[in-house]
This record gives C-alpha cells, structure tokens and sequence, in this order.
C-alpha cells in the first residue's frame, strides 16, 4: 500500500479541524453556528456528494461484487449496533453518551479516508465497490445510525424512523442508483453543479469538529478519558480483525476484491459525520469530536499494520 495516501489524507483531516478550530477560538465564526453549518451539510451538501457518487458506468460483474458487499455491509453494521448497543449498558456508560458511543463503535470514515486507500491498493474496480458500499453506509447511518444516536433520549425526543427514509440523504441515494441502473445520461452542468456542491461536504464536516472542539476550555481535556482509548482500539484493530476472519470463511471468488475492501473500510477510523449527527440529534458532540482525534492519530499506527496482513 501507498503510506504515502494515508499519511496525506490523515494530514488534511487534521489541517482541515485546526482550521475550524482557530476560527472558533477567534471568533471568526461563531461556535454557536454549528447546528446550521452541520443542517447545510446533512440536507445540502452532503446529498448531493451521494448523488454524484453514483453517476458510474454500468459494469454487471461490479455490480455483483457492490451488491454482495453492500449485504455483508448491511449484516455487519446491524450486528455491530445491537452489540454496541448492549455492551454500553453492561458498561454502564450514561444515558447522554450512550448514543455516540454506539455510532462510533459501529460507523467508520468510508468516504474521505477509506475511499483514498481502497483505490491506491485496488485501482478503479476497487473503488467502483466502495462507493456501493458507501451506500449501505450512508442508509444506516442516517437511519440506524440516528436512531441509536437518540439512544439516552426522551421518547418524545426520538426520531420517526419513518422520516429518516424518506431524508433528503436517502432520497439522493435512491435518485442516483436509478441513473446509475438506467445509465440515463445528465447535462454536463447539472453534473458539475452536484460535484461542486458534493466536493463542500469533507471540508465543511472537518470544520465543523474544529468549530466544536473550540468550545473546549482546554485541548488536554480531548485525551482525558481512557475508556476512549479502549473503544479506539477496538475500533481500529480488533473489528478489522474480525472481519478478516469472517471474510476467509465465506465463499468468495478468487478474484473478488469484496474481502479486503471490507478489511480495508472496517480499518478506518470513526466516521467525521458523527459528530455532526451528534449535533443534529442532541448527542454529545464533544465526546464524539475527541472520538474522531483519537482515532484519526491512532490510524497512523493501525492501518498500514491492517493493510499488509491483507
């Protein structure tokens, strides 16, 4: 694998947050505006990221491969969830926390790392099967994913799943699986307009986790709590681990790219988006943004170990 692509894309993410961060701590921006920013990202920019994504040449043995891995995804973040779920109660981790702790256990950051690395070991092809797995990703996430982010909430408080379906995500999802089935051709400019919407989303998710941090006193108190430590590893190591196991139990073609793309995706670390939905749906959003810093540090170690036993 190319260290070189993780080390730049790990670089960025952080430069991206240090960005936000100044911004808040200099009243550039106002810390209070994040529940706006993370609203623009979750029901403009981001949607159409998904969309444009999906605009691929038609390729029927990929399309195979993307709708095996995005079943296996489907399976896999489930069971992750209902673990996770249990296992913070067995822990005993408090109703406000319970949320993030579960879509950290469960989600990773398929799209801004994972997507980088996949093509650098596999090329296009490889690629090609990430982005459909992206779309089971993006399902859960927005769906379970948020159910479980209200986990320690009220019942009154707690989402219509319902809605979360029909979600300005899903429906982008949805719309563009048609295009890519029906390989109907858009005009170029609508085209670009999606990209250049789409491409706001990574830059604007980091630097809503540095406008969220800022609201922190002091930065040490970001590496204050061991159990986050714990729960990185699992998430780095451990679950990559596991999945490699499964992967080489089940049946696959010698050729299929599916086993280690899902190796490879399970191996980075928590997803940036949740904090932003930590900020959407009332989770805590500053234990989910020291999360995401301590996984994205610890990922420096862990991937490039996950990539060579592949």
């Amino acid at each position: 694998m190319d260290f070189y692509v993780v080390l730049t894309n790990i670089g960025t993410l952080f430069l991206l947050m240090i960005v936000g961060y100044l911004s808040g701590k200099t009243n550039i921006v106002n810390k209070n505006s994040t529940s706006d920013l993370s609203e623009l990202l979750v029901n403009v920019t981001l949607p159409a990221n998904i969309f444009v994504a999906m605009l691929q040449p038609y390729n029927p043995l990929l399309l195979t491969d993307s709708f095996v891995i995005a079943g296996i995804t489907f399976v896999f973040l489930i069971a992750c969830a209902f673990v996770s779920y249990h296992l913070t109660k067995f822990a005993g981790i408090n109703d406000a926390d319970r949320g993030v702790w579960i879509v950290a256990s469960t989600f990773s950051n398929n799209a801004f790392m994972g997507y980088p690395i996949v093509y650098s070991i596999f090329g296009e092809d490889g690629l090609f099967i990430a982005s459909m797995m992206g779309i089971a990703y993006s399902l859960l996430f927005f769906t379970l994913g948020a159910k479980m982010m209200c986990a320690g909430i009220e019942e009154n408080d707690k989402l219509d799943i319902k809605k979360l379906l029909f979600s300005n995500i899903t429906i982008a999802t949805y719309i563009g699986f048609f295009f890519f089935i029906t390989q109907i051709q858009l005009p170029e400019i609508i085209v670009n307009m999606f990209n250049l919407l789409g491409s706001i989303t990574t830059p604007l998710a980091m630097f809503i986790i540095g406008l969220i941090i800022s609201k922190s006193s002091n930065l040490k108190e970001m590496f204050d709590d061991p159990k986050l430590f714990i729960l990185s590893s699992i998430r780095l190591l451990i679950m990559p681990l596991i999945v490699m196991l499964i992967m080489n139990i089940l049946p696959f073609r010698s050729d299929s790219l599916v086993p280690s793309i899902m190796v490879v995706i399970t191996a980075m670390p928590v997803a940036s988006t949740t904090t932003i939905l930590a900020e959407k749906y009332k989770g805590n959003t500053m234990l989910s943004a020291k999360i995401i810093l301590i996984t994205n540090l610890m990922c420096l170690i862990t991937i490039p170990i996950i990539c060579m036993l592949i």
